[in-house]
């Protein structure tokens, strides 16, 4: 085994994955989930574009990293680029690799071919192999990126690379630095022991769970922690760190490898930045003084601090102080966001509307990034293509989406339970609308003959009924002053009691016409054009129509990632073509018909009740 590969599998496995894999193994024959890492890779050259995502699963039983068999390498916006494979039986026979594991072979096939590999800082979970990405299940590393900003002159960044070790050097004994092999460094430090869901809860005196916490956001306070106290908010620190990196499932280069822009190896470098062997011991040298574990509470409990006095780590060194700008916000919008902060998790129409109501109230396009970093999913590129294209649709005159919009579309899929009655507000709302009655003043000569009306006060009740008629017989007159001094005229009625006159305004199709077009105009951007439903029988007697699967294979989720995956040919024994094209049929009408979150319910539900039944019976009986 070669230095690299022999690292990479070290550095996969971590310090703590033999721990963790007493929760995911109890025992060697029972298995609850799979723990894992979340992996990347990316070839360079004429496959530029291309790249792979999967799992690496740990096996208490061999002490392996397993990878799967075959690897997938698609290309992200090209529709026309079709799918590469990579399989261990393709590595052993053409590249003549050996290994005793999957992992061990594909690696020494990717050093083989020169791509470039990342992992996961977290230790991830997943009830299956063959998914691209697991959920967040213990925190073991953090991770400072340090880059030049609009430049490729490193010599800046490698000064600030040295000044970042030496505040650091009370804490730690040596941090891993890697060069990325481009422009990039990193400073990876260790935790001094894993950290599980849960276990930084804030809690009560008697011990009652009072507000949950992430691990997305232990992570940050861990971030904010080395940057804001260890680093004392350094700017000549903070303004070459991307504060993007802040998330337990950010992607980390494995030392070894080759970047797949510059064709060079990302290093392993000592303290100096000179490069060093690859040697799995700096990951015990590399461990958090155990005080941290403690010093990050404060930080924790600055998650319950309201965010109009909150302060965040910035390149500049400032404070936003972002009061007005969230209280314009909506309270539901406000829930969402709030949803979205504790579990990493909103649903795509929710998303949309956070970032169009964000920029409609005057958020600068970082300030929204800051809040979709809690995302599991996040990605710079996506949500700032997001962001945009909403952009522009306020540009031409859109108007944010309502709560109810939100509600009905998300239909209960990764959203909270929002009160929409409790806040009726036009969307028009915050922009400022009070200079038209200020402009009023100068006809209020007109209103004085106009209260005549208000002097059949007894008769209250009887003029509501023949209202219409006489607005009927006289379309002219009352159109022109009802028009014009609206204001007046409702104010002087509310005075005199009378209100007979608020019927003709609320029947006005004013609001409603509005609220029509504003849900047109969001169909427009979320609902896709509808296509022909490809008959499953056309595409062969196997029913692997694996053609209209590419078309929902285009339809992309927020992050980027695709909705829904082709089946796997080994389904083909499992679920019967009748079964397989009605399932088709029906996610394929909800997809086309813009329901896309009833659709991924639907898919989760037939995976979990019928698939993963299946595929347990067929298992035992093999």
């Amino acid at each position: 085994m070669s230095d690299v590969v022999g690292f990479a599998i070290a550095f996969i496995k971590g310090l703590y994955y033999r721990e963790l894999l007493l929760d995911a193994e109890p025992d060697v024959d029972r298995r609850n989930f799979y723990l894992a890492r979340d992996i990347r890779v990316l070839p360079g050259g004429k496959l530029a574009g291309y790249h792979s995502r999967f799992i690496a699963w740990f096996d208490r039983l061999n002490d392996l990293v397993h990878f799967p068999s075959r690897v997938e390498f698609a290309k992200p916006g090209d529709k026309n680029a079709k799918p590469l494979y990579l399989s261990v039986i393709e590595a052993k026979e053409r590249l003549g690799i050996t290994g005793d594991s999957t992992g061990e072979v594909l690696l020494k096939a990717f050093e083989r071919l020169g791509y470039a590999v990342q992992a996961s800082l977290a230790y991830t979970r997943a009830s299956k192999t063959d998914v691209f990405s697991g959920e967040a299940y213990a925190l073991e590393r953090i991770m400072l990126e340090l880059e030049p900003k609009g430049s490729k002159d490193l010599s800046g960044v490698r000064d600030t690379v040295l000044r970042a070790l030496d505040g650091l050097s009370p804490y730690v004994e040596t941090p891993i630095v890697i060069f990325s092999g481009n422009k990039s460094y990193y400073v990876v430090l260790e935790l001094s022991r894993p950290i599980r869901a849960g276990e930084y809860d804030i809690r009560d005196r008697l011990g009652v769970v009072v507000r949950r916490v992430s691990l997305g956001e232990v992570h940050r306070a861990f971030y904010e922690l080395i940057v804001r106290r260890y680093l004392r908010n350094d700017n000549g620190i903070t303004r070459y760190l991307d504060n993007q990196v802040a998330e337990p499932k950010r992607l980390l280069r494995i030392p070894g490898f080759k970047h797949e822009v510059s064709g060079q190896p990302a290093q392993l470098l000592d303290t100096d930045l000179r490069p060093i062997d690859l040697d799995p011991s700096v990951m015990d040298r590399a461990i958090l003084a155990k005080d941290a574990l403690t010093d990050v509470w404060s930080f924790v409990y600055q998650l319950d601090i309201p965010r109009s006095i909150r302060t965040r780590v910035f390149p500049n060194n400032y404070a936003i102080r972002q009061g007005d700008k969230w209280d314009c916000l909506p309270a539901w919008v406000r829930a969402l966001i709030t949803y979205l902060e504790e579990t990493g998790e909103l649903c795509h129409y929710g998303r949309m509307a956070v970032a169009v109501w964000m920029l409609w109230c005057g958020f600068s396009d970082e300030e929204i990034h800051e809040v979709f970093k809690h995302a599991h999913n996040y990605r710079q590129g996506t949500t700032q293509s997001h962001i945009n294209d909403v952009r522009k649709y306020l540009e031409k005159g859109g108007k944010p989406m309502g709560c109810e919009t939100v509600v009905e579309k998300c239909n209960g899929y990764k959203v909270p339970d929002i009160d929409c009655k409790a806040i009726r507000k036009s969307p028009t709302q915050p922009r400022p609308l009070e200079p038209k009655p200020e402009v009023q003043p100068t006809p209020v000569t007109e209103t004085k003959p106009e209260v005549k009306p208000t002097e059949p006060k007894p008769k209250e009740p009887i003029p509501e009924v023949p209202k219409p008629e006489t607005s009927k017989t006289k379309p002219g007159k009352p159109s022109t002053t009802n028009t014009s001094n609206r204001k007046v005229i409702k104010d002087s009625e509310t005075k005199t009691g009378k209100q007979a006159h608020l019927g003709d305004f609320i029947d006005k199709p004013r609001q409603p016409t509005t609220q029509t077009t504003i849900e047109e105009d969001w169909s427009k951007i979320l609902r896709p054009e509808k296509r022909r439903v490809i008959d499953c029988k056309e595409l062969g007697d196997e029913c692997r129509f694996y053609e209209d699967w590419e078309e929902l294979r285009e339809w992309r989720s927020w992050s980027g990632e695709h909705i829904f995956e082709p089946p796997e040919p080994e389904l083909k024994d499992i679920i019967s073509p009748q079964t397989h094209e009605r399932l088709h049929k029906q996610l394929y009408d909800l997809v086309i018909n813009g329901k896309q979150q009833e659709a991924l319910k639907l898919w989760d539900e037939f995976f979990n009740k019928v698939l993963a039944r299946r595929m347990e019976e067929r298992l035992r009986g093999d």
